[in-house]
């Protein structure tokens, strides 16, 4: 059994400000210069050390072999990162970590991402990415994909089938893609892919 299921997930950020204390000195009867004042602390020291701990946010979009996007968000590392988003629709949130060699490797950006999402889907994936294939905007991805949907719910098709014959199944999914594509400008790209894929489908836990 094969299913094709796109969507998409929308993850929020919110970031809290800082505000920074003041206090007021008891006034006193009779005027006279003022001590200096100790400078107050400031939240520089915090933001900078919450600014090397989440290095910067990446949006890593993928329009083959079906589209899809992914949040990174480094972790004080150019080799580790959270991961959010990416698995197919139906999956829930998904959240998880990504291992890489970021540009220790010249040429070549090796990745291992792991998953898991709020309905304990899980997906592991191994991947060598080109970012610069003869010039900037050509590039090369090769991945092998391992992913296991423990239940997604069947209902038949089309509108007139009972209910009483609702269902749910258990995919797991191997695939091994490799393509190669070329930017044309911010919203046009294309490119060659291949696929090998095999799955298998079970009674749903």
């Amino acid at each position: 059994m094969k299913n094709k299921l796109t969507g998409t997930a929308l993850i929020a950020v919110f970031v809290a400000s800082l505000a920074h204390a003041t206090f007021a000195q008891t006034p006193t009867p009779t005027p006279q210069a003022s001590p200096t004042a100790e400078p107050s602390p400031t939240a520089e020291p915090t933001q900078s050390k919450l600014a090397s701990i989440v290095r910067d946010v990446k949006i890593r979009e993928r329009n083959f072999p079906e589209r899809s996007s992914r949040t990174v968000i480094g972790l004080g590392s150019d080799h580790v990162s959270a991961v959010f988003r990416g698995m197919r629709q139906g999956a829930g949130q998904a959240l998880g970590v990504e291992l890489s060699t970021a540009d220790s490797i010249p040429g070549v950006e090796f990745r291992a991402t792991a998953q898991i999402t709020t309905k304990l889907y899980r997906l592991l994936e191994v991947e060598a990415y080109v970012p610069h294939l003869g010039d900037a905007k050509t590039h090369a991805d090769i991945w092998f994909n391992y992913t296991r949907r423990t239940r997604d719910q069947l209902f038949g098709i089309g509108p007139r089938i009972s209910r009483a014959l609702d269902t749910n199944y258990s995919l797991e999914e191997r695939s091994f893609n490799a393509g190669v594509f070329r930017d044309f400008s911010e919203s046009a790209q294309a490119g060659v892919y291949v696929r090998r894929r095999n799955s298998r489908a079970f009674r749903g836990e």
